[in-house]
C-alpha cells in the first residue's frame, strides 16, 4: 500500500510531520516563556508593593492610590490567623489560617481563586510583618486573557505556517 504512494508525497508527508512537531515545540516554548514573563511581572509588582506597605501599622490605608488603581488588594492578618485590616474593607480572607501561619515563618507566594469562572485567579504574596502577616494580591485576569489570545493566535498561525512550509 505504501509503495503505491509516490516518493514525492511520502517525502512531503514526512516533512509535514517533522515541521508540525517543530512548530508545536516552538509554540509551546513561546507560550511558556510569555506565561513566565507575565507571572514574574505580577510577582515583582507584589514584592515592590509589599516593601512599600510593610510596617504601616497605623490605621490609615494599607495601599496607596496607585496600587488600588492597579487592582491590588491587601490584608493584615493577626497572630491568631484572623484578618485585622483589609483594603477594601469588605474583602473575605485571602489565606486560610494554616497558610497565614506558614507566611509568618517566611514569604509565601501562591495563586488563589476568588469567585466563580476561569478568569478569577489572583496572585497572592504573604510576608511576615512582626507578629502580623501582610497579604497582597493582584488579579491575573489580564495575564490569563493575554495567554488565551496568544494560544488562539498560535492555533491559527501554526497550521497556516505548516501549510505554507509544506506547499512552499
Amino acid at each position: 500500500m505504501l509503495r503505491r504512494i509516490p516518493i514525492r508525497w511520502r517525502l512531503a508527508a514526512a516533512f509535514a510531520v517533522s515541521m508540525a512537531a517543530l512548530l508545536l515545540g516552538l509554540g509551546a516554548f513561546v507560550y511558556l516563556r510569555v506565561e513566565d514573563a507575565l507571572r514574574s511581572s505580577v510577582d515583582q509588582a507584589l514584592r515592590a508593593q509589599s516593601a512599600e506597605s510593610i510596617g504601616q501599622r497605623e490605621e490609615g490605608a494599607i495601599l496607596d492610590s496607585d496600587a488600588r488603581e492597579s487592582g491590588t488588594i491587601a490584608q493584615i492578618v493577626g497572630p491568631d490567623g484572623r484578618v485585622v485590616r483589609s483594603d477594601p474593607a469588605t474583602l473575605p480572607a485571602l489565606l486560610d489560617p494554616s497558610a497565614a501561619a506558614a507566611a509568618r515563618r517566611g514569604a509565601l507566594l501562591t495563586t488563589v481563586s476568588l469567585g466563580d469562572g476561569d478568569l478569577n485567579s489572583w496572585r497572592v504574596l504573604a510576608v511576615p510583618d512582626g507578629e502580623r502577616v501582610l497579604v497582597l494580591a493582584r488579579p491575573l485576569r489580564q495575564t490569563e486573557e493575554t495567554l488565551h489570545r496568544l494560544f488562539g493566535g498560535l492555533l491559527v498561525a501554526g497550521p497556516i505556517g505548516l501549510l505554507l512550509a509544506t506547499l512552499g
